[in-house]
C-alpha cells in the first residue's frame, strides 16, 4: 500500500502529464526502469489511472477511483507516506482554486 500511495501522490500532483514524462516521475521515484511500466500497467489495470490520446500525445489521467484512494484515512500508513498524501492534498485545493 504505501508504494502504491506514493505513486498515486507523485501522479496526482502531475495529472495530465506526458506518458513518458509520468514514466520517467516513477523512475526517478524508484529507480528502476522496467518497473515503472509495471506500476503503470498496474495502476491502469485496477482502474487507478487511465491513458487517452490528448492532442497528439498519449496523456496519464488519475480516476475518480485514484483520487478516492488518496482522500482515504491515514492512520495506517506510514510517516513518509502522509506526507506525501497531504503533499498531494494541498495540490488538489491549489488546482480547484485555479479552475473556478
Amino acid at each position: 500500500m504505501s508504494m502504491l500511495g506514493r505513486v498515486l501522490s507523485d501522479l496526482y500532483c502531475n495529472d495530465g502529464k506526458p506518458t513518458m514524462v509520468t514514466l520517467s516521475i516513477i523512475r526517478n521515484t524508484y529507480g528502476e526502469n522496467s518497473g515503472a511500466w509495471a506500476i503503470l500497467r498496474f495502476l491502469e489495470e485496477k482502474g487507478f489511472v487511465r491513458r487517452e490520446l490528448d492532442g497528439g500525445k498519449i496523456r496519464v489521467y488519475l480516476t475518480p477511483h485514484g483520487k478516492m484512494a488518496l482522500s482515504r484515512d491515514l492512520r495506517d500508513l506510514d510517516e513518509e507516506l502522509r506526507k506525501r498524501v497531504r503533499e498531494a492534498r494541498r495540490c488538489m485545493r491549489r488546482k480547484k482554486r485555479y479552475l473556478i
